[in-house]
């Protein structure tokens, strides 16, 4: 039964990015020409999304992978939050968020999500990409952000010398 229900995910993965080009919902695209107007989306369609099928993880408390969304800045002009929007972005569009076990988002819902996202990060001028998330393939640890946030120097900021001892 594993198979099928390999294939239902990818089938519906398949479905949402149709329907994020724009193949099914023809003139679909968000645009925000302010963080107003990005930030009223947000508290529209990706807050409650995220209460509903993330936050239970990824919230305050305890959060997995150190992502706790309650706290994560949605305006990516003013903070430096695009590169972990990017990872939640792919982590949902390929299916792997949330996790198998817990029910699958709708695929309203998630259209919206990922659509906000990607129309929050055109308004930022950010580049969303993987590699924005990720720094030759490994995730990005405490210690890299923290260093570009106070303009730290890389031959200053190494992981011998600056790792976190939370990092994993």
């Amino acid at each position: 039964m594993q198979p099928m229900a390999d294939f239902a995910s990818r089938i519906s993965g398949s479905l949402l990015l149709l329907a994020l080009s724009g193949s099914l919902a023809p003139g679909a695209e968000l645009k925000f020409t302010n963080a107003d107007e990005s930030r009223v989306e947000f508290e529209r369609s990706v807050q409650p999304f995220l209460a509903k099928h993330c936050v239970e993880c990824h919230g305050a408390k305890d959060p997995k992978g150190e992502l706790d969304l309650t706290t994560l800045d949605p305006d990516m002009k003013a903070s430096s939050s695009g590169s972990r929007w990017a990872t939640i972005v792919e982590k949902l569009t390929k299916g792997e968020m949330p996790p198998k076990e817990k029910p699958r988002p709708d695929a309203t819902g998630l259209a919206a999500t990922i659509g906000w996202a990607q129309a929050e990060s055109k308004r930022a001028n950010r580049n969303f990409t993987r590699g924005a998330a990720y720094d030759g393939g490994a995730r990005q640890h405490r210690w890299q952000a923290e260093a570009a946030a106070t303009s730290i120097t890389p031959a200053t900021a190494s992981p011998a010398t600056a790792r976190s001892p939370t990092c994993t």
